[in-house]
Formats: C-alpha cells, structure tokens, sequence
C-alpha cells in the first residue's frame, strides 16, 4: 500500500510526513483492525473481487480520535492477479458524531415519550403519522401501528376535531406553534378534554422537516376551571342579593319604625302589618340564599322524608301565602286520597315559590289554581295561571339561577331569580322533575311529579 502525504493528517502528523502502510495500520483502533483486513483481503482476492468499503476509527499521534470511511477497488491481470489497488479515506468523524447525537436524542425521545402518560405524535407534511407513543391505545383502542403511515383526517376523529388538526399541523410547519383544544370521547365511550401544543421540528439546516403533537387529557383541570368560575359567579350573585334585594324589606322595616313613633292606633296596625310582611320577605330570601348556596356548593339540597298528607300541607301553605295577597283569588282543587312519602317544608317550599310566581306574573283578575294529585306512584303538583305566556327562549333555561320573568313581574316583587331553581333542586333532592307549560291560550303551568314513596336524595 502506498499512502499520499495528505493522510499524514488523519493520523496527527504534519502533512509534508509520509505515512509508510505500517504507521498507518498501527493506528487503526485495535477493535476494527481485523473488519479492515477483511474488507481488504475480500477487495484483492482474485475470486471475489469485491469493492472496498469500511469505516473505522484512527487513533492520531496528536490524541485524537477520528472515524474515516475508506472505499476504493482492486485492478486484477490476465491470470486474475491483483496488480494495483486504488482507494479514498474520508473524515467522516463530524458526520458520524452528529448522527450519533441524533440517534442518542432520538433514544431519549422515545424513552421519554413511551414512558409518558401524554399522548405524544410525529407528523410529516402530508400530515401522516410517522411517530405514536403507546399512550395513545389506551384512550383509542387501537395499536399504535393502526395510525403509522396515515393522515391525521383518515384516522376516524369527528371532523370538526380533523379539520382543526390538519390547519393547526399547517400552521406548525409554517414555522406557528399553536395550541389545540378539542373533545374526544376515548375508548369505552367516555368524553374527554384534550390540549394539545404543536411545535415545528427543525434539521441542522433550520429547515422544518416534522411537526411534534403533546396532546394531554385537560379533563380535570377544565372541571376545576369550570368550578372556580362558578364559585366566583356565586360569590357575584350572593353579593348583588344581599346588596340589592335584601335593601327593600329592611328599609321597609327602618321606614316603618320611624313611622310608629308618632302614628296612632290605625297607622300603626297598618304599619306593623307592613314590618311584618318585610320580615317574612327578607326571611324568604334568606331561605332561598341559604338553599342556593346548599344546592350549588353542597351537592344538593338535604330533604327529611316521612309520611305526609300532602293536600293538608297544601292548604297550610296556601293560607300563609294568602296573608300577603288578601286581594286575590287561588283556588285548591285535590285529587286522591293525599297520603305520600316527602319532605313537608320542601313541599311548602315548592308550594309558596310557585305560588307566588304565579300571583306575581299572573293577570291579577284571574285566579291562581293549584292542584294537588295523589296518583298510584307519584306526588303530583300543579300551579296554574292566565296571563301573557312565558317567551319560549326563556322556557328552555327558567329553572336556571337568576333567571326572572322580565317584563311581566310586577315593580317590588319579591323575585330574585332563585324559586324556580330551587323548585327543581327540591324536585330532584326528592328523585322528582318539574316541568312548565306556557302558551297565549292556556296560560302557564308548572308541573311537579315526586314519587309517591320516596327516591334518591335525603
């Protein structure tokens, strides 16, 4: 063999030494001497005559250790002996380091994301998937392999959740990271919330060759978004009752007493009738606040069920009520035998909510009919009123917190917005629904059914 002196570097010597083919063979690492002589033996004999090409590592005078590629081929005569041998040495040490350093950040990667309960996803610009991490089979209950080698939007996701995955994996290989939030009902048929962040991924050459995916189930986090902005929404809706609403009936009390100072035998009657109706207002809204406030932070409202005769608590019930209405009519009509499992305040609850509804919003020269109904499985209550109906947009979300009857409720009623949500939290404490009917010709109605010997709640 026959070296030129340019070799001289790959072995840390100057360039003007000539490097003899022992020098060179003696800095050949011990570990690939015997690969080289292989590849060497094979290229110079006659009978396989093959190319020669071999990567090895060189240890230089100078310390360093290098990785050179060498190819090159034999030139055989007639009688098929090798008379010449003709060969480059490449420094692929750069190379070879930076593809090892590729392969190592690859390893790390995919320990990382197949250890990690995140969903983690490679596309490239066809939008296909090249990586998957095994996260991704629990929630779909497919194997990973299933997605290698396919579209984003062929791979059976809804197609509005596919139309924002292929714009946001576009919007990444444009050079935008951006977040992608989106329902998923995973395998077994629950639904979840997912974000996602999609970044570009880079070469050495800064070019955008792929785009990474790390998807996580935000399920419980957005639960705690949700329930920390309806706390804070209650905590708004507290302060503007307690503000608002509760003022009329306590400055009707102030304004009262100072009135009985100096009023005689008449006025005072009819004054301490009006402080009382105040307390008994502010008293109910204090209920209602207390009940909101159990409904939507304690899991429900609490009910004490026993055996009830629910057309006598209705008349008990209706006669308070009347004391603040001397002026209308409500009529009380029954039906079966009255006997039922409940809880008997709730049912007075119900009862002066709907009620007082009724008398606030309805034509007040019509009477207000409420029916009680014991039927052979069910507790039934109904209140009826004439009077412009309940706009339809307003029927679909009535038993929602402050929701009033806009127009129709007459100038210092006592409504806050809180009855008919507590009507239908008592309902369901007791396993019951409520329902409202409401049109121009039959006026409105509102339905409750308990089941006669008990349910769910307590």
């Amino acid at each position: 063999r026959h070296y030129e002196r340019d070799a001289a570097s790959l072995l840390g010597l100057p360039p003007p030494e000539e490097v003899t083919p022992d020098a060179y063979a003696a800095c050949i690492h011990l570990e690939d001497r015997a690969a080289e002589a292989a590849a060497y033996a094979a290229a110079i004999d006659p009978g396989r005559r093959v190319t020669y090409s071999v990567e090895y590592r060189l240890l230089g005078h100078d310390g360093v250790e290098r990785i050179v590629r060498s190819t090159g081929r034999s030139f055989f005569d007639e009688d098929g002996r090798p008379v010449h041998f003709s060969g480059v040495i490449e420094d692929v040490t750069d190379r070879r380091r930076s593809e090892e350093a590729v392969r190592q950040r690859e390893n790390e990667f995919r320990t990382l994301a197949e250890n990690s309960p995140d969903v983690i996803a490679r596309f490239d610009r066809a939008r296909r998937f090249v990586y998957l991490s095994p996260a991704a089979e629990g929630l779909t209950g497919k194997p990973v392999v299933d997605f290698i080698g396919k579209p984003i939007d062929q791979t059976g996701m809804a197609s509005a959740n596919s139309a924002a995955w292929v714009a946001a994996i576009d919007e990444a290989f444009a050079g935008r990271q951006g977040t992608l939030a989106f329902a998923y009902e995973v395998h077994g048929g629950h639904p979840r919330e997912f974000q996602t962040q999609l970044v570009p991924e880079r070469n050495t050459r800064g070019e955008i060759v792929t785009v990474l995916g790390l998807t996580r189930d935000v399920t419980g986090l957005r639960q705690q978004e949700r329930e920390a902005q309806q706390r804070a929404l209650l905590a708004e809706q507290l302060i503007g009752i307690v503000s608002h609403d509760l003022r009329n009936p306590l400055n009707a009390v102030l304004l009262g007493t100072q009135l009985l100072e100096d009023a005689d035998a008449e006025l005072q009657r009819v004054t301490t009738s009006r402080i009382a109706a105040a307390a008994h207002r502010a008293n109910r809204l204090i209920t209602d606040l207390l009940d909101f406030t159990q409904a939507r932070l304690g899991g429900g409202l609490r009910v004490a069920r026993r055996e009830i005769h629910l057309h006598q608590v209705a008349a008990d019930c209706l006669d308070e009520v009347m004391l603040a209405w001397p002026a209308r009519l409500v009529e009380h009509r029954r039906t079966g035998d009255g006997l039922g499992l409940a809880d008997p305040d709730r049912i007075a609850q119900i009862l002066t909510n709907l009620v007082n509804n009724a008398l606030t919003y309805g034509t007040p020269d019509q009477p207000v009919t409420v029916t009680t109904a014991v039927l052979p499985g069910a507790l039934e209550i109904q209140v009826h009123n004439a009077g412009r109906p309940i706009p339809p947009e307003l029927q679909a979300k009535i038993f929602e917190p402050m929701q009033r009857g806009g127009a129709q409720a007459r100038p210092g009623s006592r409504s806050v917005g809180l009855g008919l949500y507590i009507v239908r939290e008592i309902a369901s404490a007791h396993g019951g629904r409520v329902s409202v009917r409401s049109t121009e010709r039959e006026g409105t109605t509102f339905v409750v059914v308990l089941p006669r010997a008990g349910a769910a709640g307590g």
